[in-house]
């Protein structure tokens, strides 16, 4: 063999090395990017809870029962490695209360929530009715609509035994670890977790309005953000975090009170 053509191979394999390397350190960076972006839940060793409650007990739907949110939304601006420090901070202090509850035959029952401030009525224009979104509760689903008519209508369609179309749950039941359901409307079914609302555990937690155990989360992954919600038993939606990667968007939302039975 010539010393020429062992001198190519030589700097040939050496090329390979280097793109193998390159590669390796691009993966790396970009599974780092992806771990500071798509925070993954902390794994707990906490059983299923074991739900005695009715699900509307569960999540504290009863006439009267009034919460007080804390809500701080920031978007930064993104360059480099570190974010930067000007960012526009947002913060308010909203309350929901359910000012209407009627149980339905067939175990249905339909709830007005009224929202006081801006809060997180989403999907849902300016209602004049006295509440700014309503829940339908089946035994083993809840469904959000944003007037009190499609409420009715959703809820004589649950009782006809008909399936709701082109309307996803708000939660399904009972909460248990690994759970899941779709988390929008016309949505190919995945395999991969995405695009689905997934219960992944519980946690304790501490809030404003007090120490809370056995809370659930419940994450929905997308990209290019992710929203986690924990729903503590017989208290409700009790804190949220919404992160979004590129220009950084995060939104944290906190229980400040409860009140009512």
């Amino acid at each position: 063999m010539s010393k020429s053509t062992s001198r190519g191979r030589t700097i040939g394999c050496g090329l390979i090395v280097s793109l193998m390397v390159g590669v390796i350190g691009l993966l790396s960076d970009v599974l780092d990017l992806s771990e500071r972006f798509f925070p993954q839940p902390t794994p707990t060793a906490t059983e299923n809870p074991v739900l005695s409650l009715e699900p509307r007990d569960f999540l504290g739907l009863t006439f009267g029962r009034r919460w007080t949110y804390s809500l701080e939304e920031r978007t930064e601006d993104y360059a480099g490695e570190t974010p930067e420090a000007n960012f526009d901070l947002n913060t308010q202090v909203f309350t929901e209360e359910v000012v209407f509850f009627v149980p339905l035959t067939g175990g249905l029952s339909i709830a007005g929530i009224e929202v006081t401030g801006q809060g997180l009525i989403i999907g849902c224009q300016a209602n004049p009715e006295d509440a700014d979104y309503w829940l339908v509760i089946e035994d083993s689903a809840i469904y959000r609509t944003c007037t009190h008519d499609e409420a009715n209508s959703l809820a004589d369609a649950l009782l006809a035994g008909e399936t709701p179309d082109r309307l996803v749950p708000e939660y399904i039941l009972p909460l248990l670890n690994g759970q899941m359901w779709p988390g929008f409307t016309d949505l190919a079914e995945r395999d991969d977790g995405m695009y689905q609302w997934i219960v992944e555990g519980s946690d304790d937690l501490s809030v404003p309005a007090g120490e809370f155990t056995g809370c659930l989360r419940l994450i929905l992954r997308t990209l290019p953000d992710a929203t986690i919600k924990w729903i503590c038993p017989g208290v409700g939606l009790t804190a949220m975090e919404y992160h979004h990667h590129g220009q950084l968007h995060y939104l944290r939302l906190e229980l400040l009170a409860v009140e009512g039975k």
